[in-house]
């Protein structure tokens, strides 16, 4: 998973947990997780976990409550 969201997700990752989209929400700190995302990206922070999970609850948000 950590390897999928650096290469294959990470686009689709950048996209969904985006600092704007986050924030347009209100349920997270989009900086915040943007800042997660980067490290994960850069390989400074294996963040694989959270991001995942953070990436399933925004699909399912967005699809049935937002």
């Amino acid at each position: 998973m950590a390897a999928w969201l650096r290469t294959d997700l990470a686009d689709y990752a950048r996209d969904i947990l985006g600092e704007s989209r986050l924030n347009e929400a209100g349920l997270f700190n989009g900086s915040y997780v943007a800042a997660k995302l980067e490290e994960h990206l850069t390989g400074r922070q294996k963040n694989n976990k959270l991001l995942f999970s953070l990436i399933m609850f925004q699909e399912w948000y967005e699809r049935h409550v937002a």
